[in-house]
């Protein structure tokens, strides 16, 4: 789901618990500070929701580029 607002976008999905912990997620969510605002909205059984809201940059690039940033640090683990 995408959102848009004045100059504002935002946009959730859907992360694997099975796959990435919680700790991945915070570690990315602080490394992507200067590029988006990320949190974790939402938890159920078997995802974690992450809610982007951006200014600048199209959401859905900045979706792909963290989960790409999340499988490079499960690679270094």
């Amino acid at each position: 789901m995408i959102l848009q607002g004045i100059g504002l976008s935002m946009s959730e999905f859907k992360v694997n618990k099975e796959i990435y912990s919680r700790n991945v997620l915070e570690i990315a969510n602080a490394a992507y500070d200067q590029v988006a605002n990320m949190c974790i909205t939402k938890e159920t059984d078997k995802y974690y929701i992450v809610l982007v809201k951006n200014e600048k940059a199209e959401v859905d690039l900045i979706k792909k580029e963290y989960m790409n940033y999340l499988i490079g640090i499960m690679g270094c683990r």
